[in-house]
């Protein structure tokens, strides 16, 4: 396995890891952010980034290795797992940060969505082979 095809995935988890240890007095509440639910939005954002990460790093394998294979799972069960984990983190040790379902969602759909857009993405340059 090669690592350094995932050094995006890990510099991006600690992002997101970093961006949701802040105190939530540490957030502007202005511009866009004043917008309800706006942070959904970002949670989907964050996730989606990561997913196509985690897709792009598992695809980047050898051929033959499972690892490419299965990317698309890898990735999705990988970005689900890493956004149920930032929530319970925020929800039991970050005291001025509330995780909740709803972040997770979000979390989610942002990972379902990345995967789901690298293999369309991906797709017109996997060529099948030529019927004999």
């Amino acid at each position: 396995m090669s690592l350094k095809f995932f050094i995006p995935a890990l510099v991006w988890s600690v992002v997101i890891f970093l961006a949701i240890s802040l105190p939530a007095g540490a957030i502007p509440k202005a511009g866009l952010l004043k917008i309800p639910h706006f942070d959904k939005i970002i949670h989907v954002i964050m996730f989606f980034v990561l997913a196509v990460f985690l897709s792009f790093g598992f695809f980047k394998q050898s051929p033959l290795s499972s690892l490419q294979k299965n990317y698309f799972l890898l990735a999705l069960l990988i970005g689900i797992f890493y956004g149920a984990t930032t929530e319970v983190f925020q929800y039991f040790w970050f005291s001025s940060r509330h995780g909740n379902f709803y972040d997770f969602i979000a979390n989610a759909f942002g990972t379902v969505f990345g995967v789901i857009l690298f293999a369309r993405a991906l797709k017109p340059r996997i060529k099948k082979p030529l019927p004999n």
